[in-house]
């Protein structure tokens, strides 16, 4: 049911933004009409169209995890505070993570070092 309250918010952000994505490449907003004949015309050509689909899986992954943060909290403010606590989490152990990584790939070779007696 959540996800079906969200929809037409989805397809107002998805419109805006690639209206605002094809302003940039010299089209016009409404040309998100005929996206599908832009789309067939630069098909093969530089980045266009992974930009495009990019934009929309983006939203489609952004949307869900709203929707679905609604369902579980059961209000808005609950979901949108629990979205952001999810990407505020995500990216502040991205550095804790990245240091867990390098100690498993160094302790080996120091291990080595040291029996061996190399440095």
């Amino acid at each position: 049911m959540t996800m079906f309250v969200l929809l037409p918010f989805f397809g107002v952000s998805v419109t805006f933004f690639i209206g605002r994505y094809l302003e940039k490449h010299g089209y016009q907003k409404e040309d998100v009409k005929r996206l599908h004949i832009i789309l067939e015309e630069n098909w093969g050509r530089g980045r266009f169209v992974k930009d495009v689909q990019e934009i929309i899986g983006h939203h489609i992954i952004a949307w869900y995890l709203l929707s679905m943060a609604l369902f579980l909290t059961g209000n808005v403010v609950g979901a949108a505070i629990s979205v952001v606590a999810m990407f505020l989490e995500i990216f502040s152990f991205i550095p804790i993570f990245l240091l867990m990584v390098q100690w498993t790939m160094d302790i080996p070779f120091s291990l080595y070092a040291l029996a061996s007696g190399e440095e």
